[in-house]
């Protein structure tokens, strides 16, 4: 009963002096507003980078290519392969269907690329062709629009079948509604469609490192990949083998094992080689998550000021509202109200103020994400750690704030008290 009727008193109070009430916890918001808006922007930005990373499969993985030096040369241009002094097996279709077969990927695909003429369209031009599997398009979050998507028959039996990017569409054959079953002819082969490829969302990402990489995807043509490796390749050579795997173990295991079976497979020759990109996007992501985590703390300190300025104001109220509530006092303690009582009367109007404030600030900075979030589009939340600090910090401010000047309420002469004129 004594806790209720704390809270009881300690809100009529409250609401009786209203503007003074409202001044003291305008501190106590704009410091919660501002703990509160900070975390969600920093960790707005974290999930943006992390997503943003993912979409380019490169968390947990890697790829495979063809070692290229001076005894070995290897590379494409444009659909054609030019070679130098041959030492040793470059990597091939083989090799992918042996990974495939032996890795716990939870991804893996390989890869050809060629260029052809396009002379379909009146804007006829230069095509890039890409041969891949359709693990492809589920890696880089591709979504069919129209049509359906290369199957296991299109790629046992290198189907001449193509889809083609939403960009190529839409810049050479939108007009065309009945694009599925057409046929397409890039340089010396003819193709038939049998299907649109686009992205799952509309990108509005702010960190979209892999624009490019998305935008050439969506303006290309994309066949099976035996089909790929029949026109575009030399001796069933594939450009690239990529893996990606659930979790860091597994990476690490796929890694080691892919070089294995591969040394194996090519007479304990490493003709290949590991691209190194994803291991020093990781590191990069680490080095960001660890800035980033500093700058939390750092602008998380300078935001705590005004949770400082709102304590020092809410002491100075409560130890004006002792000479204004004396009488109250004094009339308490003659009925049996003992100093602990008084004390923990100051103490929860405090802490009360305190929370009244963070719920407010708490309530305004969600208003405030939800604004930003749409403006900058950014996938902008409320951390459940960040309202967690801010309502700590506003109740450690309250109860600090309310000791000094409750512990003085509680040592009042109740005589004096009852007969105490401001």
């Amino acid at each position: 009963m004594l806790i209720g009727n704390n809270i009881a008193s300690s809100l009529n109070i409250i609401l009786s002096h209203k503007i003074r009430s409202f001044l003291t916890l305008l501190g106590l918001i704009i410091g919660v507003l501002a703990v509160v808006s900070i975390f969600s922007a920093v960790d707005g930005v974290k999930a943006t980078i992390n997503n943003s990373i993912g979409g380019m499969g490169w968390d947990n993985s890697f790829e495979i290519t063809t070692k290229s030096d001076q005894e070995n040369q290897r590379h494409y241009r444009w659909g054609r392969q030019q070679t130098g002094k041959r030492e040793a097996k470059p990597i091939n279709l083989n090799d992918y269907y042996l990974l495939k077969k032996n890795l716990d990927a939870k991804y893996i695909y390989a890869s050809v690329e060629g260029s052809a003429y396009d002379r379909n369209s009146k804007y006829s031009q230069w095509t890039r062709i890409k041969g891949t599997n359709r693990e492809y398009f589920d890696f880089k979050k591709y979504e069919l629009v129209i049509g359906r998507n290369i199957n296991n028959l299109d790629e046992q039996q290198a189907a001449n079948v193509c889809l083609v990017g939403t960009k190529f569409w839409e810049q050479y054959m939108k007009s065309d509604k009945n694009i599925i079953g057409q046929k397409l002819t890039l340089g010396d082969y003819r193709y038939t469609i049998i299907g649109v490829i686009g992205e799952k969302t509309a990108s509005s990402r702010q960190f979209d490192f892999n624009y490019w990489e998305r935008h050439w995807d969506l303006t290309s043509i994309f066949v099976p990949l035996e089909t790929g490796v029949k026109f575009y390749s030399i001796d069933q050579q594939v450009q690239s083998i990529y893996v990606q795997s659930e979790n860091t173990d597994k990476y690490i295991y796929n890694k080691n094992r892919a070089r294995q079976l591969l040394l194996m497979n090519h007479n304990m020759t490493e003709s290949f080689t590991f691209v190194e990109e994803p291991e020093e996007i990781l590191k990069f992501t680490q080095q960001l998550d660890e800035m980033l985590v500093k700058w939390n703390t750092i602008l998380m300190a300078i935001a705590s000021v005004s949770l400082f300025v709102g304590g020092i104001g809410l002491f100075s109220t409560l130890l004006i509202s002792i000479s204004e509530r004396m009488n109250e006092i004094g009339i308490r303690k003659s009925v049996g109200a003992s100093n602990f009582d008084i004390f923990a009367l100051l103490l929860s109007e405090a802490i009360i103020l305190t929370l009244i404030g963070a719920s407010i600030g708490i309530g305004i900075a969600k208003i405030v994400v939800v604004l930003i979030s749409t403006a900058v589009k950014l996938p902008l939340t409320i951390p459940i750690q960040g309202v967690l600090i801010g309502v700590a910090f506003a109740l450690l401010i309250g109860i600090l704030s309310g000791l000094y000047p409750a512990y003085k309420a509680s040592k009042v002469n109740p005589i004096e008290a009852v007969y105490y004129f401001d």
